[in-house]
């Protein structure tokens, strides 16, 4: 991930801060189909979906630790580190249908819902 984010350093801004297309899984890195395969892969291996959301966490942990890392040696390259609008102007946030192409996603929406933060952070 750092040497894809050093070598297009004016790209990786974008990846690290567009909005998901399923808000409540908030993944910093925004691959629904990675986290749908992961979840589907885990509950068919006798994970419960509590379990599944709790590896997910886990992966949401490192992917955030990364970004955060990677996100100021990209923007001390001179990067700005804003979203940058689409070209025509539009306003539209990624956000995408994602209903029938990521059943787990909208399956497990409650629980990835929850706001751990607090907890993730040692917050109690």
């Amino acid at each position: 991930m750092r040497r894809i984010a050093l070598a297009h350093p004016a790209l990786f801004p974008l990846v690290a801060t567009r909005p998901p297309a399923a808000p409540w899984v908030r993944p910093p890195l925004r691959s629904l189909g990675w986290v749908e395969s992961l979840l589907s892969a885990l509950l068919a291996h006798g994970f419960s979906p509590e379990q599944a959301v709790v590896v997910y966490r886990a992966y949401r942990a490192y992917t955030s630790f990364l970004l955060g890392h990677l996100l100021p040696e990209v923007t001390q390259r001179g990067v700005a580190s804003n979203t940058i609008d689409d070209p025509d102007g539009s306003t539209d946030d990624g956000r995408a249908d994602i209903g029938t192409g990521f059943p787990m996603l909208v399956d497990l929406q409650d629980l990835l819902s929850l706001d751990e933060t607090g907890t993730e952070f040692g917050n109690h």
